[in-house]
């Protein structure tokens, strides 16, 4: 088999990447390595372990999603509150105000 080797020049230093690459499929530990990769991928156990890891994550952004919602309702609560508080209080000072007009009207009717 031929190997056609071309170079590159990096920074000032030439490689010689196609021999290098073909030489390392040639050595027995990286092929030993990429079998076992390929048979750690193709693992039905780790898979289930990368599927529950998966939900386990879905499941922890789902329940900060929730609590996350369930505060603002919290707090749309207490400003509902508040506005109606508010708003009877704005209830009250506009009957005042009517009244101290009237009274206003009587004082200067009788001058």
């Amino acid at each position: 088999m031929k190997i056609t080797i071309k170079y590159r020049s990096i920074g000032g230093w030439s490689f010689r990447y196609a021999e290098l690459l073909a030489h390392a499929t040639w050595v027995p530990i990286m092929n030993a390595a990429v079998q076992a990769y390929r048979n750690v991928a193709t693992s039905s156990e780790l898979r289930e372990i990368a599927r529950l890891r998966s939900k386990a994550g879905h499941d922890e952004a789902q329940a900060l999603h929730n609590a996350r919602r369930k505060e603002r309702e919290k707090l749309q609560g207490v400003i509902d509150e508040k506005d109606a508080v508010l708003a009877e209080q704005a209830g009250v000072i506009d009957e005042q105000a009517a009244l101290i007009a009237e009274l206003q009207a009587q004082l200067y009717k009788g001058e």
